[in-house]
């Protein structure tokens, strides 16, 4: 069932051809006319009517399951539950995410992961919910339920224990649930990918004056996505109603689940990196 689901998943990537097709987008936009004697606000308010319109024209027909929630320059990915539709747009395909002349290792770690956490959406607590044709219904047994539910539940309490640096508040596990599954499940799918990857073709080379192992890098390519400054208030902000986790613990969250980063690394038994209670989804 769940094989069925990802087969079934609708891949948009790079740009929408609508972009291309200059009788199709001067039909779409032909009412957005503006004036420049106006002031900013009419043009604004203009806008919002014209989506308005658009929102309504929509009503009783027939969904469009190819048609783009992202703009092509958009720098993010998405999974659409009710289209069973993954999106990645050209702006998340350059660095850090991808660069074609990177080591597989980083391209693995990066867009590979970003790909493993879309795919993983459709199997979090919310998009488990939506079958394949993205009709919502429950297409799960009861069995899977009761487990999945139990092993979402560490992962509540994994992250609800973080005490996050700059502030007194802890994760709200339970509001980054989904994407807290998708980050965990992400990189494990996108590492066991890459390691078959390695199986199948020549091993790569070392990069010179770089003294990690390609598993290494495979972490680096991950975590570097991550990087990123935040202001104190910006940190709370996010805490009360971000349904991601801060930066640092979308990365030491998934890696301190993942067998393999400990054996890549050589962490400790003792290590906060290498806990004994492993939370593991998919």
């Amino acid at each position: 069932m769940l094989t069925f689901q990802v087969g079934s998943m609708r891949e948009l990537l790079g740009y929408p051809q609508l972009l291309f097709d200059d009788a199709l987008l001067d039909s779409r936009y032909k009412e957005y006319k503006f004036n420049d004697s106006e002031a900013y606000f009419d043009n604004v308010l203009r806008i919002l009517k014209l989506k308005a319109k658009e929102g309504f024209s929509l009503l009783h027909r027939e969904v469009d399951k190819t048609e783009w929630d992202l703009t092509a320059t958009t720098v993010d990915a998405t999974y659409n539950p009710m289209k069973n539709t993954i999106t990645f747009p050209a702006g998340i395909l350059q660095p850090p995410f991808y660069n074609p002349q990177y080591s597989m290792s980083l391209k693995y770690g990066a867009i590979g992961t970003v790909i493993g956490h879309e795919i993983v959406h459709g199997f979090d607590n919310e998009g488990r919910n939506y079958d394949k044709d993205g009709n919502k219904r429950t297409w799960w047994s009861r069995a899977t339920s009761r487990q999945f539910e139990q092993h979402a539940a560490g992962i509540v309490d994994q992250y609800s224990s973080y005490l996050v640096e700059g502030t007194n508040l802890t994760i709200n596990g339970k509001l980054t649930l989904a994407e807290n599954i998708a980050d965990n499940g992400g990189i494990q799918a996108a590492f066991k990918a890459y390691q078959t990857w390695v199986q199948t073709n020549d091993i790569e080379p070392v990069l010179p004056g770089v003294p990690f192992t390609h598993d290494q890098l495979f972490f680096i390519g991950f975590a570097q996505m991550q990087c990123r400054k935040s202001r104190p208030e910006s940190i709370v902000e996010s805490l009360l109603s971000d349904v991601h986790s801060p930066a640092k613990y979308r990365v030491i969250g998934p890696l301190s689940n993942l067998e393999y980063f400990p054996k890549a690394y050589n962490c400790s038994t003792t290590s906060k990196m290498n806990p004994n209670k492993k939370n593991v989804i998919w």
